[in-house]
């Protein structure tokens, strides 16, 4: 998606918007694409979020700052993070955490620089059995092969860029493979492998990652979120495939607040098509309408899931009437 992160609703963050007209081969493509690499913007990343224990909590040191939580893992204090991490998942597979926040948990691995993913790599091979260990790893390597990537044309990038995010994202999706059975619901893994696979084109793989996700929690938001901005016809997708999932969505009984999340995040991506290729007034348009239905969910939900529409018209000395 996306931070997810492109549109990165599973990052919770967003890359710098790039202006250009170029999709596929450096036109706007109407055509699919093979698979997202074949796209100029930097790889979607969607990552993880968090929750704590519920009935036998460990009484570990629980950070609660990103800044604790890096300081643990550069001091491989690799049990209490471990004691932490399985905390929140616990929380979450009772009920008792959200899938926002379950998410923001591993934000602080998206940290790219030596001190982080070092420590990352030790404490995977060390910590065989820990579902935190292989999650946290995975999406470093993934934010690790966003950057590898840039955002040049597919055709401008150098090869060794180019095999650098392979490398990256093969990695990391063996780390999610290993992580699948190391808890019960791993549902950030499963919304991270979908995001791997959309990269790579597979879309049948990507429905079944997406109906996994679905039967583990039923009305989630955030593997609905990523597998819809996936459908975007910069990714080889169309707009009435989203909306056909959307459709699909309400049939299945999904609740009326993700399906206006998934109403907005659409409006919010064909704006993003014509902001991206300077039609600045129809996009400014559609990202009004992505924050009327946005008014309807929580506001710190709005704020994550509708980054571009708020910047757009709600900062630099703009505020549409409809901002939060």
């Amino acid at each position: 998606m996306d931070e997810f992160f492109g549109s990165n609703i599973i990052n919770g963050n967003y890359p710098p918007e790039l202006r250009s007209n170029a999709i596929c081969d450096g036109t706007f493509a109407t055509a699919p694409c093979s698979g997202r690499k074949a796209l100029m913007l930097v790889p979607t990343i969607v990552m993880g979020l968090m929750f704590s224990a519920s009935v036998s909590q460990p009484k570990a040191e629980k950070p609660s700052t990103a800044d604790e939580t890096l300081t643990l893992l550069k001091q491989r204090k690799f049990k209490q993070l471990d004691a932490a991490l399985n905390s929140i998942q616990a929380r979450f597979e009772h009920g008792q955490a959200t899938e926002f926040e379950l998410r923001n948990a591993y934000r602080p691995f998206y940290d790219e620089s030596p001190d982080a993913y070092h420590p990352l790599s030790e404490w995977a091979s060390t910590e065989r059995s820990s579902y935190p260990a292989h999650l946290a790893r995975a999406i470093n390597l993934r934010r690790r092969a966003s950057r590898a990537r840039g955002a040049k044309l597919i055709k401008d990038t150098p090869t060794d860029k180019i095999d650098e995010m392979e490398d990256l994202l093969a990695q990391a999706k063996d780390e999610l493979d290993s992580s699948l059975t190391l808890t019960a619901q791993p549902y950030l893994s499963l919304i991270n492998l979908m995001d791997i696979t959309f990269e790579h084109g597979d879309q049948e793989e990507a429905r079944r990652l997406i109906d996994k996700a679905d039967a583990m929690v039923p009305q989630n938001m955030l593997a609905r979120l990523t597998y819809l901005q996936n459908l975007d016809p910069r990714y080889g997708g169309s707009f009435e495939e989203a909306q056909a999932f959307i459709d699909a969505s309400k049939q299945a009984g999904v609740n009326t607040t993700v399906l206006d999340a998934m109403s907005a995040v659409l409006a919010e991506e064909r704006g993003r098509i014509l902001y991206i290729d300077r039609h600045d007034d129809d996009a400014k348009l559609l990202f009004h309408k992505a924050l009327v239905i946005g008014k309807s969910l929580d506001p710190v939900v709005e704020k994550d899931i509708l980054k571009l529409s708020i910047k757009v018209l709600c900062s630099n000395g703009q505020h549409d009437d409809a901002c939060p």
